[in-house]
């Protein structure tokens, strides 16, 4: 899927498909008899990206808040913000951390990685 995060219409385009990979079950809102069958209640789940993806998914769920069905509102994604950068100081001082304390072996130096990370 080629679409552009920072567009309103393509960001909910890309919310929309990943929609269709949330668990769901049929809404309190399906009436078979009105022929209104095709709403659906979905499990909240996260969708990680930067701030600006967040802020445009959170927007074009507000776009689509006003929605009957819930489908449509979005409702089933979750956007959270991962800060890539900063994990990956993190793990940067981490390893600076664990440096000093091992020997020039290089085994050892990756089985103190493995022991911090993995505590």
């Amino acid at each position: 899927m080629f679409k552009n995060e920072i567009a309103y219409d393509d960001m909910t385009d890309i919310l929309e498909h990943y929609q269709n990979y949330i668990p769901s079950v049929p809404s309190e809102k399906d009436i078979p008899e009105a022929g209104i069958t095709e709403d659906r209640h979905f499990a909240t789940t996260l969708v990680g990206g930067d701030y600006l993806s967040v802020a445009r998914a959170r927007g074009s769920q507000l776009i689509r808040f006003t929605s009957e069905l819930e489908k449509h509102t979005l409702n089933g994604i979750l956007p959270v913000a991962e800060d890539w950068h900063a994990k990956v100081c993190f793990m940067e001082v981490c390893a600076d951390q664990c440096r000093p304390r091992c020997s020039s072996n290089s085994g050892s130096y990756s089985r103190e990685i493995q022991i911090l990370f993995y505590r």
